[in-house]
């Protein structure tokens, strides 16, 4: 061996020995193709690396020296958005874990993230503990005086195990309220939510590139409740009070992610009304601030057609036969009107849309009317149809899904319905015929 080999060779031993691994097995296997990596930075996602996997659900990916220690989002499947989790990286070790669809994420090694779910599975056991001592009447003052003792302890305990690791920042924002004397069920939820987030800094640049933040404020607004259930009213008192407490504590940037992710969860809970009042209130403002076009652009596209919202205006044929009415607003009289997107093209829509009619048509006092618009390429089939379903107004829109209507109802599949009040506000978006029948059988 030469010199210059050997120097060569000892130049390479570090970045050999420096490279770690992510390991993990995803189950069942035929259910995944390719994992994604993306490193979390404070306001975005950056890619890192990808990969595929094998037949049996294994897949390694190489962290090189490229991918420096921080929080990574692993990404296994479409949309992304849902489909993912979140991976703490220190630059130091090797990460392995099991994915299963139905019993979630196991780490098999990596100190950091075993650590943290070791954390999260303890203070979980004995926060479910204190919640069963309160429901007993009446509850052990001396149970729960040890249950605080020991929720006391574990958080020390964790702490101090973690110290010196990233997962450290974790451990000490989750940090929970422990009365120092026995207090009422209402007391101590009052207690825990005035100081839920006494722990968390705010601008702690970690905590920022992870999704703590926001996992941190869906527990605060869904679960601090008390004994009350869980209504609107109280999801909007808790949003108000989350904001007041983020105006001082956090930058706009953060404030912006965290709310963002609270209208995605209102939408998915199906508390759309709220969803549109975080939009409005909250969001637009922030959006405005800072500069972010593209979110204001997507908010208001929502804001069109969410619940609580009018109706956007549009034409109507003028050669109508049912009305004189020029536009969407023109129509007048009915307590309720039913929009209804739809193809003669589309085999559900050829389905649906007679059921409806005969519903229509049976009606003795209607104050109902239907608009069936036909998203359509050539207007023969369509024109041929409207005869057969002649209890609805009829609006032609050619073009199909280049028609400016899409994108004005952020259509993205026919049938679509949308139930309006008499002043044309969105009161319903029924996503199933059985789900519209009781607007028209009322």
């Amino acid at each position: 061996m030469t010199k210059s080999t050997v120097c060569l060779f000892i130049l390479c031993m570090p970045l050999v020995w420096a490279q770690h691994e992510l390991r993990a097995t995803f189950s069942p296997p035929e259910n995944f193709e390719i994992a994604i990596l993306y490193k979390i930075n404070p306001h975005n996602l950056s890619y890192a690396t990808h990969t595929k996997f094998d037949a049996e659900g294994h897949m390694t990916m190489a962290l090189d020296s490229t991918i420096s220690s921080g929080m990574y989002r692993l990404v296994y499947a479409l949309p992304q958005e849902v489909y993912n989790f979140d991976i703490l990286y220190n630059g130091k070790e090797d990460i392995e874990l099991n994915f299963n669809q139905d019993t979630g994420l196991e780490y098999v090694s990596s100190q950091e993230n075993k650590l943290l779910n070791q954390y999260y599975s303890a203070m979980a056991k004995i926060s479910q503990n204190i919640g069963l001592v309160y429901k007993k009447e009446p509850f052990d003052p001396l149970e729960l005086q040890q249950l605080f003792e020991t929720q006391k302890t574990t958080q020390l305990k964790f702490e101090a195990q973690s110290k010196d690791l990233m997962v450290h920042e974790f451990i000490k924002a989750n940090s929970r309220y422990v009365p120092k004397n026995i207090e009422t069920l209402d007391q101590y939820y009052s207690n825990v939510k005035t100081h839920y987030f006494d722990a968390v800094d705010f601008r702690n640049p970690l905590l920022i590139a992870s999704n703590f933040f926001s996992e941190h404020a869906i527990n605060y607004v869904f679960g601090l409740v008390g004994n009350s259930a869980l209504t609107p009213e109280r999801l909007k008192e808790n949003i108000h009070t989350l904001n007041e407490i983020l105006l001082d504590a956090a930058a706009p940037e953060t404030r912006y992610n965290i709310f963002k992710v609270l209208r995605s969860q209102m939408l998915e809970a199906n508390y759309e009304r709220i969803a549109l009042n975080i939009s409005k209130q909250i969001l637009v403002p922030l959006a405005i601030a800072l500069n972010d076009n593209d979110g204001l652009q997507a908010m208001r596209d929502f804001e069109r057609t969410a619940l609580g919202s009018k109706a956007p205006n549009f034409s109507i044929d003028e050669d109508a036969s049912n009305t004189t009415a020029k536009t969407l607003y023109d129509l007048e009289g009915e307590n309720t009107y039913i929009l209804i997107f739809w193809s003669s093209s589309c085999g559900h829509c050829l389905n649906e849309l007679p059921a409806i009619h005969e519903w229509v048509s049976e009606l003795k006092n209607k104050n109902l009317a239907v608009v069936a618009i036909g998203l359509e390429e050539e207007p023969y089939k369509w024109n041929s149809m409207k005869y057969d379903l002649s209890a609805f107004t009829h609006v032609l829109a050619l073009g199909k899904w280049k028609h400016p209507i899409v994108s004005l109802y952020n259509l993205t599949a026919t049938p679509h319905y949308m139930v309006l009040d008499s002043e044309k506000s969105i009161i319903a978006k029924p996503q199933s015929l059985e789900e519209l029948k009781p607007f028209i059988q009322k």
